[in-house]
């Protein structure tokens, strides 16, 4: 990488928007800076939280700003479900960092907090404090748990502040929590039911077994266990019969829950 290149980020914000936003990676984030993870951009004089989708070598440029910091320790999907997402998000004209949002555990979609650190003046005057002082207890807990959610009530955070005892900073949560998988069933080859009666004489016996075989072959992503189960009461013992015949498989496929965008 020359002095004038830098690593350029295609960020999908969770915002109601339909583009993909570029971002420059300052040198102490381009290890973290992967697809999949999440990244905490300015937009419009705010921050927001981005979905990395993309990352290329590319030429400096001053109109695109750094990104601020790198939210999970891995990846939350892997960047091989990048296209599916576009190809989701162009179908059902979607936000893409909506759409990403919605198809990812609603744990991963936490709002900013507040965290404390004491300053110079802060470690000073909390040594001259009284440790049982409601001063001396919060300044302690701040000191001793960098990083994490302020207590409330925050009046008393922003009094220290105000003293110049205490910077406040804003933070986001971090989670490497997977996105949602359900296992989906579908016929192999594009089997229809008159191949499968015909290789397997006689084995449709169950009475709403031809219903099975016809309707999963009417569907071209299959049908999820939960869908078989609600559909036929004999959902799982069919299911165990045709997967140990070889005539349908078990795929575990994202699931995106979200609704068209209008």
């Amino acid at each position: 990488m020359t002095g004038k290149d830098r690593y350029i980020l295609g960020i999908a914000i969770t915002l109601p928007v339909r583009e993909v936003f570029s971002y420059s990676v300052p040198d102490n984030l381009v290890v973290m800076a992967e697809v999949g993870r999440r990244a905490l951009v300015p937009f419009r004089n705010r921050k927001v939280i981005g979905y990395i989708i993309k990352k290329d070598l590319g030429t400096r440029d001053e109109g695109i700003k750094d990104i601020l910091d790198i939210l999970d320790p891995e990846p939350l999907f892997k960047d091989n479900l990048v296209p599916f997402f576009q190809w989701m998000a162009d179908y059902y004209l979607f936000p893409i960092g909506l759409l990403v949002q919605s198809a990812l555990p609603s744990g991963l979609n936490l709002t900013p907090f507040k965290s404390g650190r004491l300053t110079q003046a802060g470690m000073a005057v909390m040594k001259s404090l009284p440790a049982s002082s409601s001063e001396g207890r919060l300044l302690s807990w701040i000191k001793e748990n960098p990083g994490k959610r302020l207590p409330a009530p925050l009046g008393a955070v922003h009094r220290l502040k105000e003293r110049g005892w205490v910077d406040i900073e804003d933070r986001t949560g971090k989670s490497s929590v997977g996105p949602i998988k359900r296992k989906f069933i579908r016929v192999k080859n594009g089997a229809g039911l008159d191949s499968i009666s015909k290789e397997n004489n006689g084995a449709i016996r169950a009475k709403n077994e031809a219903d099975f075989i016809e309707t999963l072959s009417r569907t071209i992503n299959g049908l999820s266990l939960q869908e078989i189960s609600a559909r036929f009461n004999n959902g799982p013992y069919l299911v165990r019969k045709w997967i140990k015949a070889g005539l349908i498989g078990r795929e575990a496929c994202i699931v995106v829950r979200c609704m068209p965008y209008r």
